[in-house]
């Protein structure tokens, strides 16, 4: 059975953000966006993070990159009870959860960052989290 988990988003951080490109694409041509998502942990505050790193890519030219970081503050008797044999587990279905977050929020940051260049036509569609994040994730406690 799936545990609730109580948490509060504590933290954003935008570790990379750039515009590679001096003109934006046209947005008839095909362009993709390549998305990868990276969980850590801060056991001593009893977060987890979510790193989404982002790439706007026109054929083999990327033209803008993000890389947005949320962290999560769990509630202690929460992150307590994940705990077992040293080592603390997410379900992939909270690790989706906690990833929607993030690309909403790195939707948020990329639109405000290319507001009123050529480059804001380039909001972040919608990710399917289900694709991206398909098993659970431990990590082991030091």
């Amino acid at each position: 059975m799936e545990k609730n988990i109580s948490f509060r988003m504590a933290v954003i951080q935008v570790p990379q953000f750039a515009i590679l490109q001096d003109k934006a694409p046209n947005l008839d041509n095909v362009f993709n966006i390549d998305t990868q998502f990276q969980f850590k942990i801060d056991a001593n505050n009893k977060m987890i993070g979510c790193l989404a790193s982002i790439k706007y890519r026109l054929e083999d030219t990327v033209f803008l990159i993000a890389d947005v970081f949320c962290g999560f503050a769990i509630h202690p008797e929460n992150w307590d009870s994940l705990i077992v044999n040293g080592k603390i587990s997410f379900s992939k279905n909270f690790l989706r959860h906690i990833t929607l977050h993030t690309i909403g929020t790195a939707r948020g940051i990329i639109y405000s960052r290319t507001e009123s260049t050529p480059f804001s036509m380039f909001i972040l569609p919608p990710i399917n989290v289900e694709e991206a994040i398909k098993e659970d994730v431990t990590f082991p406690l030091e």
